[in-house]
């Protein structure tokens, strides 16, 4: 049976279809929604925007791949997530289908694009939900909203039957309320690691990220550092991008990020000039003006970034981050407002993805009166490992007000 109510407005208001699932299974007795650019037979897919759902998204025969993982695995399926448009935005809000409430802090966003995800695990409705994080529409949400995000290693999981924005970011990742249901979900979508973590790995925190946080959310992540230290070994200060600024990485993450997003969708914007909500048209209009030498020497960037992170993880261990560089944004906030505190922001999500590396959300912090996160960055295809070590991280050192 799909959920009768929606008191956080996070779900699309489909006409339900039921899917069969496995009596038995490492995820019975769950229940999970899902996010609307990946298929679910039955049902529409609009991936945010009406345009691209009369063209693309009609009536599917299959799921994607990973909902057939799920459903075999003995989850129920409760229905499917407002997204952002075309899963294009950090906010939280669509110009067409609304904005789902934050249950942890009403007058904020959930931060996009996976927002009615987010919600829907916050909120209860749901054990866990799917999203897609290509810039941080997973961390950012789950720091936001107060519960745990996954982005996994680039490619672990499987894309197919999932609307893409820009491939070589594009991953599968997933929400929950506790730790134990994380690993499950993990378990049955990641198959085994191709990486170990030592049972007393390294950590450290890069030095650069610190400064440039503002005051009102350092002094938070320096208590729950000092509250880490407590129980675990003692972790390094390093910098994490040596030669390179940090703000630069949000310069090189936008430039590939829209190039590949230009090129998997310039045909049917063309062609049918959908209706594009704020910051969504802007973004689109930036990628279309983008010019070959800058996406060349952007891209040879990204790959020196991205060896640099790599080794810097595998020389020093595990990176000890926050999930994001400000609590939820504020719902009276205006646009411009909103992008003017972005690029840090920006800059923060696009680590792990610039490398493909595996990162972990955890619900660890309060700022103000609203949820915090904090993350582990671990090496490619530690996945399981990585969720093995934030739950016994949660469990050492707790939320910390």
């Amino acid at each position: 049976m799909l959920l009768s109510s929606d008191p956080y407005n996070c779900f699309m208001p489909y006409e339900a279809y039921s899917l069969e699932n496995e009596d038995q299974g490492l995820l019975s007795g769950t229940k999970f929604a899902v996010k609307d650019i990946f298929h679910v037979k039955g049902y529409p897919t609009s991936a945010g925007n009406p345009t691209w759902a009369k063209r693309f998204g009609g009536i599917q025969s299959k799921n994607a791949a990973s909902i057939d993982l799920l459903l075999n695995a003995g989850a129920e399926f409760k229905g499917k997530t407002i997204t952002d448009e075309l899963a294009f935005s950090h906010v939280g809000s669509n110009a067409h289908y609304g904005e789902p409430i934050n249950p942890k802090a009403t007058m904020r966003y959930c931060g996009g694009s996976s927002s009615g995800s987010a919600a829907a695990v916050a909120g209860a409705l749901v054990d866990f939900s799917i999203g897609s994080d290509t810039g941080g529409s997973v961390r950012g949400p789950a720091s936001f909203c107060g519960i745990w995000g996954m982005r996994p290693t680039h490619d672990r999981i499987s894309l197919d039957g999932a609307m893409a924005l820009a491939p070589s970011y594009d991953t599968l990742g997933w929400f929950a309320r506790d730790s134990n249901v994380m690993e499950r979900v993990g378990a049955v979508l990641l198959g085994a690691d191709i990486t170990t973590i030592d049972e007393k790995p390294n950590f450290w925190v890069a030095t650069d990220i610190i400064e440039a946080m503002h005051e009102n959310y350092k002094m938070p992540f320096e208590r729950f550092l000092k509250a880490f230290g407590e129980k675990f070994s003692h972790y390094q200060r390093t910098t994490a991008l040596q030669n390179h600024e940090f703000l630069e990485l949000a310069h090189i993450f936008r430039i590939t990020q829209q190039a590949e997003v230009w090129a998997e969708h310039q045909d049917w914007v063309i062609k049918d000039q959908p209706e594009l909500g704020p910051g969504i048209y802007e973004r689109f209009d930036s990628a279309s003006q983008l010019t070959a030498e800058e996406i060349a020497s952007a891209q040879q960037t990204r790959m020196i970034l991205s060896q640099l992170l790599n080794r810097l993880i595998l020389e020093n261990g595990i990176l000890l981050l926050p999930s994001s560089m400000t609590i939820a944004f504020e719902r009276n906030m205006s646009f411009d407002q909103i992008n003017a505190i972005r690029l840090p922001h920006t800059a923060l999500m696009s680590l792990a993805g610039i490398a493909g590396l595996p990162q972990i959300s955890m619900p660890l912090l309060e700022v103000d009166g609203a949820p915090f996160g904090v993350s582990i960055i671990g090496p490619k295809g530690s996945d399981q490992a990585l969720l093995a070590l934030s739950a016994r991280l949660y469990r050492d050192v707790g939320f910390i007000h």
